[in-house]
C-alpha cells in the first residue's frame, strides 16, 4: 500500500512535541494530505486556542482542484456559525458589513452595486449645488438654507452670495449642521441683517457629491 507507517486507536492517532517542530514532514506532492470528505485542522478546545500560519513566502488556497464542483468558496465564519468573509473561486467578494452584504455567499455582486458611479469623482454628473435666493427689504432680518439631497452624499462646500460687494450694514451669520451624520442631509444655513439703504437679493447654495 505504499504506507510507511500507520497509527490507530485512542482518541489521539498520535501526539507529538519538539522544541521546534511538533511535526516535520516533507517530500511529496504534498508534506501534510488530509484524507475523507473534510480534511480538517483543529486548534484544540482551549479557551485561548488559536490557529496561526507562519510563511516566508505566499501562503496559497486552491479552491476546486480538481475541477469538479460549479462554485467554490474560501470563507470564514464567526462563533454563530454564519459567513462573514468569502471569497469564491471565480474572484467574487462578499463579507459582513460590505455594500451589499445581504448577498453574502450568492456571489451576486456587481460593479454597480460595490459602487454605482465607478468612483466618487469619476463624473462630473456626481457634483451638484443647490441653492436658494430671497429679496430682503431693507431694516428686514432673514434666514436662507439650503441641504444636499440625500443624507448620504458628501457636502462640499458652503457658499453665501449678494450682487456686489457687501455693505458694512449687512450682517451675516453662517451655519452648517449634519455635515458628518448620515442620517440627515447637510445643511447650510445663513441669517442675514439688511440694515443697507436699499434692498438687496441674497442667495446661499450648497455643493455636494452624490453617494449613492
Amino acid at each position: 500500500t505504499n504506507i510507511g507507517l500507520t497509527l490507530g486507536g485512542g482518541t489521539q492517532g498520535l501526539q507529538a512535541s519538539g522544541s521546534t517542530y511538533g511535526i516535520h514532514a516533507g517530500g511529496g506532492t504534498a508534506d501534510v494530505f488530509l484524507g475523507g470528505t473534510d480534511g480538517v485542522i483543529t486548534a484544540g478546545t482551549y479557551s485561548s486556542s488559536g490557529l496561526i500560519l507562519n510563511s516566508n513566502d505566499s501562503v496559497e488556497v486552491h479552491l476546486d482542484n480538481n475541477d469538479d464542483i460549479a462554485v467554490t468558496n474560501f470563507s470564514i465564519y464567526d462563533s454563530a456559525d454564519s459567513a462573514v468573509f468569502s471569497i469564491s473561486e471565480d474572484g467574487d467578494l462578499a463579507c459582513d458589513g460590505c455594500i451589499g452584504d445581504e448577498d453574502i455567499l450568492d456571489n451576486s455582486l456587481t460593479a454597480a452595486e460595490v459602487d454605482p458611479y465607478g468612483g466618487i469623482y469619476s463624473t462630473k454628473e456626481a457634483l451638484y449645488v443647490n441653492t436658494e435666493s430671497i429679496m430682503l427689504w431693507q431694516g428686514y432680518c432673514g434666514e436662507l438654507n439650503v441641504t444636499c439631497n440625500d443624507a448620504n452624499d458628501l457636502p462640499l462646500q458652503g457658499i453665501f452670495s449678494l450682487p456686489g460687494e457687501i455693505p458694512n450694514e449687512i450682517h451675516t451669520q453662517e451655519s452648517i449642521s449634519d455635515w458628518t451624520n448620515n442620517t440627515s442631509p447637510a445643511e447650510y444655513t445663513v441669517s442675514v441683517c439688511n440694515g443697507s439703504s436699499g434692498d438687496v437679493t441674497i442667495s446661499v447654495s450648497i455643493v455636494c457629491i452624490t453617494k449613492n
